[in-house]
């Protein structure tokens, strides 16, 4: 399945899922699958709150949020025996990579080390 297929998949499908097993006793796939999607929509909130700069330690949160959330892609390709792509691994260092600077400026104690344009 290709990249863009599993990122739609995990995203629309999954918290329909977690919501139709929830009265049926949650297993580990129904709360990873959404979890899984999730990640999609938080390094989407992240782009947007990058606008602002005085909102690092927000973009920090949803940050740490992406991480557990990728923990969790992690933990469902374990068990369900999945095999990541290339791809799969470019999308988290690229998502890795937009955390960089603001837990750099909250190492240096500066309120951003984006660049202005």
């Amino acid at each position: 399945m290709a990249g863009w297929m599993c990122a739609v998949v995990a995203s629309g499908m999954a918290l329909k899922a977690f919501f139709a097993a929830v009265g049926h006793g949650l297993n580990r796939d129904a709360i990873l699958l959404p979890m899984s999607g999730l990640v999609n929509y938080f390094f989407l909130l992240i782009l947007v709150l990058s606008i602002w700069r005085r909102l690092v330690r927000t973009r920090l949160v949803f940050g740490v949020l992406v991480l557990l959330c990728f923990a969790a892609t992690w933990a469902f390709f374990s068990t369900n025996e999945i095999t990541p792509l290339s791809g799969h691994y470019l999308w988290v260092a690229g998502a890795i990579l937009l955390l960089v600077p603001d837990v750099m400026s909250v190492f240096r104690g500066t309120k951003n080390t984006r660049p202005s344009a």
